[in-house]
This record gives C-alpha cells, structure tokens and sequence, in this order.
C-alpha cells in the first residue's frame, strides 16, 4: 500500500506520525507529486494562508511542487510545460499528478488547451498517475431560474438585491437564503455543470486518469452546510476545502497504487518550449 497523507493538519499530526511509522518497512519511498491549476490550487481567496503548508498539494506532501498559476487557464502549462517543469528540477520524475482546471472546462479555447498540456504530460510522465480536481463553487454554480427576466440568477447577483450583500458565511445569509426557499424560490446547480462533468471525464479517459471531488451536495438547495469548504469569496477553497481535496487525493493514491520505477519521458516527444513570465515579480529578463 502507498502511504496515506505525508502532511496533514495540525489536528492530525499525530495519528499520521503513527500511520508513517507503522508503513515505514512496508513502503520506504516517498511519494513525488506536482500539481498544475488555478488560484484555487495556488492558495488564493484566505487570509494568512501559507502557501507552504495549507494548500492541499503541500498537505499531500512538503515536497510537493506547485505549479498552479493565479489568473490563468491550461494555457500556460500546455504552452509551457517544460519551462514550468524545469523551474522546479529539470530531470525530476513525479508518480502523481493533480490537474484542477474544473472551472474551465466549458470554453473550447481552454478545452483544447488542456487537452495538449495533457497529451504533454502524459508523454514525459507515462506512469504518472493523474489525478483530476472537481471542484465546486457557490457563487456562479449556484441559482434559480427567474421567470421575469426570464434567465438564470447565481447566488452573486441575488445576494446584492435590496442593496444588502451579506457575508456568505454568516448566519444572516443562512437566514436570507432559507426564506427564499420559504417564498419559493427553486435553487439548482447551473445547466452548465453536466457539460463541465462530460468534459472532465473525457479528460480523464484521455490520459487513464482517475477523478475525485470536494464534498458537496446532491441538490444545490443543500448548500448552506458545506460552505465551509469554500472561502468567504465562495469561489476559492477555505481551509477545510484544502484539507478535504487533500484526504480524496490520498485515499484514491493509497486504492490505485503508484508504479515501482516510472519512466521519465523525452522533451523531444513531449515538446521543447521557452517561457518567461514577470507575473510574480514584475521584473521582465527580456532586453
């Protein structure tokens, strides 16, 4: 068996020492992961998050390479894979791999992009295991049809009625939120999601993936309880989504396995790129 979490919240410490300790001779080797997304992946929407230890890639492990980009889609890793992989060890080799473009999976540009950053992976790293990220968010995932405007209304927009925008995690909202459904209104998820799903699994066939997804609920109207998933923005993951993403991941690397002695693949197969970025820093090399 793989070993389960090899850092996990501070609560957890110590039953996850033991859990080490007890596989130690079972399972010497450390498992090497990297992980490609969003602003979700990267650690954004809290505040005072570390990025070096509450994100869910470094929940997995401490070594774990993030490689998620703010304010981006699969466009950068499918154009810069090498340039991305290299900045964290030209030559390492990774079992696991986390994708977490879910939020951008209805867009064909952002479609076929993924689809190249994933052939390219999958070219370097054809043991890898990948591992898909199907996330979920209150504000745009969730709302009601309303019959005079006669479109679809997210969370966002009705939250902002009366000139009143509660905080999504306060009991004022909960409250506002269950007098709608007293007068009514019909909370559902967004059309849209079925088409995210379809892709996703597409992706994940694509690549013989696998896919695991942040708890939530059946029916869209059901929201109110699993809001602590999600940060006071209700888009970015909070604390405990980072935390519960971390769990699913380990659980489904501990059932599938890693291979004994991956492979590490040609760039001459998976494609030569040089990329450079001022996004972080501001300071652009280029003269």
């Amino acid at each position: 068996r793989v070993l389960l979490l090899q850092r996990d919240v501070a609560e957890e410490k110590e039953s996850l020492a033991e859990s080490k300790e007890g596989r130690a001779q079972e399972n010497p080797k450390e498992i090497r992961y990297v992980a490609f997304g969003t602003s979700s992946t990267w650690g954004a929407g809290v505040d005072g998050i570390n990025r070096e230890t509450d994100v869910y890639p470094k929940l997995l492990s401490p070594n774990a390479v993030n490689l998620a980009i703010r304010a981006a889609g699969p466009g950068a890793p499918a154009m810069c894979m090498k340039t991305m992989l290299e900045s964290a060890g030209p030559d390492a080799i990774y079992d696991v791999i986390t994708i977490e473009y879910y939020h951008r999976m209805l867009d064909e540009v952002d479609i076929d992009a993924l689809y190249t950053a994933l052939q390219r992976l999958r070219k370097r790293f054809p043991d890898a295991l990948i591992v898909f990220i199907r996330d979920w968010y209150i504000v745009g995932m969730i709302g009601y049809v309303d019959n005079v405007k006669r479109g679809w209304v997210d969370t966002e927009e009705w939250n902002k009625k009366y000139r009143v925008e509660l905080p999504i995690h306060s009991d004022a909202y909960a409250n506002k939120f269950l007098q709608s459904v007293q007068n009514g209104f019909e909370w559902t998820w967004n059309p849209h999601v079925k088409g995210r799903d379809s892709v996703l699994a597409q992706m994940a066939s694509s690549v013989n993936g696998k896919v695991i997804s942040l708890t939530r609920p059946e029916n869209a109207v059901d929201f109110l309880e699993y809001r602590k998933y999600l940060a006071p923005d209700g888009h970015h993951l909070s604390l405990e989504g980072h935390k519960d993403i971390a769990r699913r991941v380990a659980s489904i690397v501990n059932t599938v396995g890693i291979h004994p002695n991956p492979r590490l693949g040609s760039w001459d197969d998976a494609g030569h790129d040089v990329c450079i970025s001022w996004f972080d820093t501001g300071e652009c090399p280029l003269k």
